[in-house]
C-alpha cells in the first residue's frame, strides 16, 4: 500500500521534514521574532493552497477568526508597541521562513488524498523515510562543506529529544486532527504556539505575565472559535 502511495508520501516526506529542516535552518539567518511572524501566516497560506488546488473557500466567519488569530500574534510579538513592528528587518532567513510555511501548508493539503486503509504508524513511517532519503544528499554536501554534526552524547540527546518530543508525537497527534477536522479548521491551531510559548516561559523561566500576553492569546482563541464556528456554519 505504501508503494502504491509512493507519489504522495514522496511529496509529503519533502514538505514535513524539508519544511521542518528549513525553519531550523532559517533562525540563523533571521530573529525569532521574525520567524514567528512569518509562521503566522501558516493558517492562511494553508487555505490559499486548499482554495487554489481543491477549491475549498472559506466563509467570512472563518476569514474573520484568521484574521483574528494573526492580530494576537502580531500583540504578542510586538508586546502591543508598534515602534517594535516598525523596527523589524527581513532578510534572507525570513524568505526560508517562508517557503516552510508553504510546505507545511501543502503537507495539510496533501493529507486528504493519503489512501484511508494506510493506519498513521505505517503512514508516518513512510513520510518520515522518504523525507530523510530526500535530504539526505544535502545533509552529506554540509557535512563536507560546511560543518558536520558533532557525534557525542549531547548532540545525541537533543537530536532523540527533538525527533520524539517536538517532531514525531506532535506530528502524529497533527495528523489525527487533520484527517478529523479538516485542514483549514486545523491550521488555526498552530496559532497557539506563541501562546504556549508565553506561557512556559512563565512557568518555567519565571518571566512576568503583562497585558499584550492575555489581549493576545484572547484574540487567538478568539480567532480559533470563529474558525471552528465557520465550518460548522459552512456545512450545516
Amino acid at each position: 500500500m505504501l508503494l502504491r502511495a509512493w507519489k504522495p508520501i514522496s511529496a509529503m516526506g519533502v514538505f514535513m521534514v524539508g519544511s521542518s529542516t528549513l525553519s531550523l535552518l532559517s533562525v540563523n539567518y533571521t530573529t525569532a521574532t521574525n520567524a514567528s511572524l512569518v509562521n503566522a501566516g501558516q493558517p492562511l497560506t494553508t487555505a490559499v493552497i486548499a482554495w487554489v488546488i481543491y477549491g475549498d473557500r472559506l466563509n467570512l466567519v472563518q476569514t474573520l477568526g484568521i484574521v483574528s488569530g494573526a492580530i494576537g500574534i502580531l500583540i504578542m510579538i510586538a508586546r502591543a508597541d508598534l515602534t517594535v513592528l516598525q523596527s523589524l528587518e527581513f532578510n534572507s532567513g525570513d524568505l526560508i521562513m517562508l517557503i516552510a510555511v508553504f510546505g507545511f501548508g501543502s503537507y495539510a493539503n496533501t493529507l486528504r488524498i493519503i489512501p484511508h486503509n494506510l493506519s498513521l504508524t505505517v503512514l508516518m513511517f513512510g513520510v518520515f523515510l522518504a523525507g530523510c532519503l530526500e535530504i539526505l544528499p544535502f545533509y552529506i554536501y554540509e557535512s563536507f562543506t560546511y560543518k558536520a554534526m558533532p557525534k557525542n552524547c549531547t548532540t545525541i540527546m537533543w537530536a532523540t529529544i527533538l525527533a520524539l518530543i517536538t517532531t514525531l508525537i506532535p506530528t502524529c497527534l497533527w495528523n489525527s486532527a487533520v484527517l478529523v477536522v479538516g485542514v483549514n479548521r486545523s491550521a488555526i491551531f498552530a496559532n497557539l504556539i506563541p501562546v504556549f510559548g508565553a506561557a512556559l516561559a512563565i512557568i518555567f523561566l519565571n518571566e512576568q505575565i503583562y497585558f499584550y500576553h492575555v489581549s493576545g492569546a484572547v484574540l487567538i482563541c478568539f480567532g480559533i472559535l470563529l474558525v471552528i464556528k465557520g465550518h460548522k456554519l459552512k456545512f450545516s
